[in-house]
């Protein structure tokens, strides 16, 4: 039922235009540890499909060293994972992980100071570790 009610809700909302946004603060007591900020909108996706994109930014101040997390995830019109940006700004190990649906498989590439790593996974397989396949490429 709430499938249907954001599908509803995306076709009623102009291309480009945000569906929602907001701001969560986690606090321990009065101190604030945590905020993410997010935004949901509707449109034109990077390979040029209809659909959506939900971008966050979350940061961790609770501990040294600050921690910012950037996930963007688009989703085409039929509710299908399209594409995955998780950027990871931490001063110690920056990474980036992307992802993005092929035919018939998903890719996940991680891309840090040092390494690249790349691993494959059947869509149609039942077994977690069926069709993965991992590549390391030294940076």
């Amino acid at each position: 039922m709430s499938a249907c009610l954001l599908a509803l809700a995306l076709l009623q909302v102009g291309v480009g235009t945000p569906v929602d946004e907001g701001v969560l603060v986690v606090r321990v007591d009065t101190l604030e540890v945590a905020r993410e900020s997010f935004r949901l909108t509707h449109g034109r996706l990077s390979r040029g499909d209809a659909g959506w994109t939900l971008a966050t930014t979350i940061r961790y101040d609770r501990a040294r060293p600050v921690i910012v997390l950037a996930p963007i995830l688009e989703v085409n019109s039929d509710t299908m994972p399209a594409t995955l940006q998780y950027d990871v700004a931490d001063p110690r190990q920056p990474s980036r992980i992307l992802g993005e649906l092929g035919r018939g498989r998903f890719t996940v590439r991680l891309v840090a100071r040092a390494t690249e790593r790349a691993t494959t996974r059947c869509s149609g397989c039942t077994s977690s570790r069926a069709g993965g396949r991992r590549l390391s490429l030294p940076r």
